[in-house]
């Protein structure tokens, strides 16, 4: 890996651990139904993306700044997953967005397990001219998305292909297929 690439894996049994674990977020957790708590954490990125698979075995409000300096995407890592985000109710053909500098809350339930794909704004910027997008008709101003559940599913695809391929070899974080994946990958 280069000097800029990161790798984290972390399950955390202990709730305290869990509010410490995030590189560059600022949240908070407090458990709704409580039980031996059993979360994984597979985070990796470079100057490009910052990519972030989380899951929960216990039913969480989370709130927070979870990407001060960065635009993210949330896809789901499971089919059928819903939860609440911010005043919306989560389904299939719904992504959330995290814009710079936002403080969200979510209820995720049991079960909970999603990716975020974050982005620097240069980044960014050339993903929505490939897609033909411009910032100021892309929903910089929404907190949801609608979108084709396929999109999603074929997101979420990719998105465990490459967190295998890194799991098994973080040096693969800064390999050409991996940029071009999360590159172009954003699912509209």
């Amino acid at each position: 890996m280069n000097k800029n690439s990161f790798f984290n894996k972390i399950e955390v049994t202990d709730y305290d651990d869990l509010v410490t674990k995030f590189r560059g977020a600022e949240l908070d957790f407090k458990i709704i139904v409580y039980g031996n708590l059993k979360s994984e954490f597979l985070q990796f990125g470079n100057e490009n993306f910052v990519v972030t698979f989380s899951k929960f075995n216990q039913k969480f409000d989370q709130a927070g700044l979870a990407y001060p300096d960065k635009f993210a995407f949330v896809i789901p890592a499971v089919q059928n997953l819903n939860y609440s985000w911010r005043r919306y109710e989560i389904n299939d053909g719904l992504m959330p967005i995290f814009k710079k500098n936002y403080e969200f809350e979510t209820i995720s339930p049991i079960g909970f397990s999603v990716f975020t794909i974050a982005y620097p704004d240069n980044v960014i910027e050339n993903i929505l001219k490939r897609y033909g997008a411009v910032k100021n008709n892309f929903p910089f101003s929404q907190d949801v998305y609608s979108i084709k559940p396929s999109n999603l599913y074929t997101a979420s695809d990719y998105l465990h292909s490459v967190t295998k391929r890194i799991n098994t070899n973080p040096a693969f974080i800064n390999s050409d297929l991996i940029n071009y994946y999360l590159l172009t990958l954003v699912p509209f």
